[in-house]
């Protein structure tokens, strides 16, 4: 099945006097690479933290690219993410000590969606009216519902949603999924000042029916107004060739 892809991506401070977050977006022959990245607040210098791990990310997506037409795309991520931590962590010295951040990347081919997470910026698809996780957090409230602490239905608002348990620049860890996707499907990528702001209620509603353009900006609309992070969204709407 052959698929093709159109996207919009926004990214806004809201609340925050920093916008810490960083997202890349770029083709590569008829693939599609996304990029999100949320620099670790409290700590310093996470923007330059995001900006680095996304940088590193699409430099070794596009090395994979340039040495073959078809690169073994799990692979490639898992390389991105892994080069992305050693690239902060030796980034992280004098007031730059302690830097981190999340990294979610994705590549979008012929009805096939791979993607990389590390830590809690998500990818999920808006599909026949529900929203279907693709990534799975590094945080401590996935811990809890993985251990039976706490039910699904607890984690929106949770008072400990934003503790990650694994980043780019600390305790590694990088996830890859493989998932096929399928016209009319809405992909997103985003950081938690939008997913932790909306239900996945109130995200199926803003995106549904909606081209790219559109689904991005309804959504961060619909996030400005009770999120108190920084905000970003990167939608990747499907349809037939």
């Amino acid at each position: 099945m052959r698929t093709r892809f159109a996207y919009n991506a926004i990214s806004v401070a809201g609340r925050r006097p920093k916008n810490e977050d960083t997202w890349a977006v770029h083709w590569h022959g008829e693939t599609l690479f996304c990029a999100v990245a949320d620099g670790i607040g409290g700590q310093p210098a996470g923007d330059i933290a995001s900006s680095c791990a996304v940088q590193v990310a699409e430099d070794v997506v596009a090395c994979a690219f340039a040495a073959d037409d078809c690169p073994d795309f799990p692979a490639t991520l898992s390389e991105a993410h892994a080069r992305a931590d050693a690239a902060v962590k030796a980034d992280a010295t004098g007031q730059r000590t302690g830097m981190g951040t999340t990294l979610t990347t994705a590549l979008f081919y012929n009805g096939c969606l791979t993607v990389c997470n590390t830590g809690d910026s998500r990818c999920t698809v808006v599909r026949d009216g529900c929203l279907v996780p693709v990534t799975r957090d590094h945080s401590l409230v996935q811990e809890q519902i993985d251990a039976g602490i706490i039910h699904l239905d607890e984690a929106f608002g949770h008072p400990q949603k934003h503790i990650i348990t694994r980043s780019i620049g600390s305790l590694f860890a990088a996830d890859v999924t493989e998932t096929p996707i399928f016209p009319r499907d809405c992909v997103i990528l985003s950081t938690d000042g939008m997913h932790d702001a909306l239900t996945p209620e109130r995200i199926v509603r803003e995106v549904q029916g909606k081209n790219a353009h559109a689904a991005a900006t309804a959504l961060l609309t619909a996030a400005v107004p009770v999120s108190d992070d920084n905000i970003t969204v990167c939608v990747v709407t499907v349809s037939d060739c």
